[in-house]
């Protein structure tokens, strides 16, 4: 008896926190999607990928400008402005993402490409 007791309540815990990380998904998600919304340039990226980009430093830390090819990064160049972040900050990040994945980032007047 005591043992299922214990395993009811480990079952009840892992789905309490379940519905707590999908409420903490919604909410980061809530308060990041102003910033991923798309235009002629913009590739989809639905909230798992976006944070997973984070995590991984595909992307800057609220899963805007995700760069995973140099399409990406030409993309994340051309929408510098859109979001939050400073253009300081989004170039430092293409920068970075090129070096990662092997390709030449991509420069703009007065900004040296890595």
């Amino acid at each position: 008896m005591r043992h299922d007791s214990r395993h009811m309540t480990e079952q009840r815990a892992l789905e309490e926190l379940g519905a707590f990380l999908t409420r903490a998904d919604e909410e980061w998600a809530r308060i990041n999607a102003p910033l991923w919304e798309d235009d002629e340039y913009a590739r989809t990226f639905n909230t798992a990928q976006r944070r997973a980009a984070a995590k991984s430093g595909a992307s800057l830390p609220d899963g805007s400008y995700p760069i995973f090819n140099a399409t990406d990064a030409m993309n994340a160049l051309r929408r510098i402005g859109t979001g939050k972040a400073s253009k300081e900050t989004i170039l430092a990040h293409i920068r970075k993402r090129a070096r990662q994945l092997g390709f030449k980032a991509p420069g703009i007047a007065g900004t040296p490409a890595s």
